[in-house]
């Protein structure tokens, strides 16, 4: 009877150990992401920080087992006349590009992405709405803004 007690212990305590495992295994890494903010005509350096901070917890939250190296906001990525046409088709009052280099992981993440595949150059496409409130509204690479 106690060694049956004695195996069930082990089975318990060996399927925690593997859950606590899988778990770490699988968590996304941001903690050593290089977060730059570069200079802006169109934005102040908190709204590229809150813009970056949304999307690294975007990251966090959906992109499991990933590595986030770096991230930054990228106000070249379009001329201004393609910005002011999705702002205008969208009926939005602003559009903030924020880029991310990262690196997938042993999980499909979906969106796409491939597993243990770098990627540079990632594309976020951020809005504020006229209640001044931004969120993400695209993500991936892009050739225009639509």
């Amino acid at each position: 009877m106690k060694e049956n007690n004695n195996m069930n212990l082990l089975k318990k305590v060996l399927c925690i150990l593997v859950f606590i495992f899988f778990a770490g295994c699988s968590q996304t890494n941001t903690s050593e992401t290089k977060m730059t903010i570069r200079v802006s005509n169109h934005y102040s350096s908190k709204e590229i920080e809150t813009g970056i901070k949304l999307v690294m917890g975007e990251f966090q939250k959906h992109f499991r087992g990933c590595t986030l190296y770096a991230i930054y906001n990228d106000e070249n990525m379009y001329s201004l006349k393609e910005r002011q046409h999705y702002i205008d088709k969208n009926k939005v009052k602003q559009l903030m590009v924020i880029q991310t280099h990262f690196q997938t992981g042993h999980y499909n993440v979906g969106y796409g992405l491939t597993k243990n595949t770098k990627y540079e150059n990632y594309q976020w496409i951020l809005i504020k709405d006229h209640n001044n409130k931004w969120s993400i509204r695209d993500c991936g690479y892009k050739n225009k803004v639509k």
